[in-house]
């Protein structure tokens, strides 16, 4: 079979991690040499994985998580074609929703799980990604990036094990560390069984992946980004909330959808209040963006918001962690 041929037979993952490195399942430690050998190959010793009718989805002993949508897998555009780079980016920036979903997914699952290490989602930029390609189910190829990333380091584990596994390792790179932490198993497959249930809906993809963005905007201090990011989560998903109740493709103030759907019972008195509040500061910050401020409590708040009104009417439930790097 021919190279080419080979290409379009093959079934391509997105490879991905969390902010910070952990270990699934067992603490490796890399210099021994029967317990680094979960990290030789292509891809590491898979602990956790589920395969739907919409998805393929694994998490690595290493943390690393791969991902396949299949309905964009299936319809990928040709990136070699001139004039197609506005499809391929927008193609790719779905694939990127669905894996900020499944961060969420295993974020929200090791904070619940009493004896696991809790995992900081972080948003998914295509620079520190990397492509599985899979043949029959088999991991065969793997391609990266130009960035130095977490991805590729973690990633340069396997050849330095193949190696010897002298002294020192990728890891300990200026501004790399060997990771100590460990998120239990079961965290991770409650994980991936969580995202099935979200995967049904695009728009819930969606609105989760702008949560993570938000709450990445807030780790890294900008909190007008990360406001306005979750009140695109709530305004998107107030309105087709209220349109589902309502039956029409008419369109309608923001305070009236909120009066509506309070009394249908849709959202609470406390809901509606919080929502009230974060509208005045979302006109302010709009109309005045230089002189208003939106302090930390608030981004938290309008988070928080917009995650419930994301999951409104499902059986699905995130606890997530707002935490921020800034120094004083």
């Amino acid at each position: 079979m021919e190279g080419f041929e080979l290409l379009d037979q093959m079934d391509f993952h997105l490879g991905f991690h969390s902010a910070y490195p952990f270990w699934l399942g067992q603490r490796v430690n890399i210099y021994d040499p029967e317990q680094n050998q979960c990290l030789l190959g292509i891809i590491p010793e898979v602990k956790a994985c589920l395969q739907t009718e919409r998805f393929n989805a694994a998490i690595c002993v290493n943390g690393l998580m791969l991902l396949n949508v299949r309905h964009l897998s299936q319809t990928a555009p040709d990136m070699g074609i001139s004039g197609d780079f506005d499809q391929s980016a927008i193609w790719m920036d779905r694939h990127l929703d669905y894996a900020n979903a499944l961060q969420l997914c295993l974020e929200s699952e090791s904070i619940k799980h009493p004896d696991s290490y809790e995992v900081s989602a972080t948003a998914t930029r295509a620079k520190e990604i990397c492509k599985v390609g899979f043949l029959d189910g088999r991991p065969v190829n793997v391609s990266f990036g130009t960035a130095r990333t977490l991805t590729t380091v973690m990633h340069a584990l396997s050849g330095w094990v193949a190696g010897g596994a002298l002294t020192p390792s990728p890891l300990e790179a200026p501004g790399w560390r060997i990771p100590h932490e460990v998120v239990h198993v079961e965290a991770a497959r409650f994980a991936l069984q969580k995202f099935a249930l979200i995967a049904r809906n695009e728009h819930h993809v969606t609105w989760l992946s702008y949560l993570l963005k938000a709450k990445t905007a807030y780790a890294d201090n900008d909190y007008r980004m990360s406001f306005v990011l979750s009140w695109f989560i709530i305004e998107s998903s107030l309105r087709w909330h209220w349109m589902i109740e309502n039956e029409k493709k008419v369109r309608s103030p923001c305070t009236k959808i909120i009066d509506d759907l309070c009394a249908g019972k849709l959202i609470c008195d406390q809901q509606k209040r919080a929502l009230t509040s974060l509208r005045k500061l979302r006109n302010e910050l709009m109309h005045n963006p230089a002189d208003t401020v939106c302090q930390p409590i608030q981004c938290y708040e309008a988070g928080q918001i917009a995650c419930d009104l994301a999951l409104l009417g499902t059986d699905v439930d995130l606890v997530t962690s707002w935490r921020t790097k800034v120094q004083f």
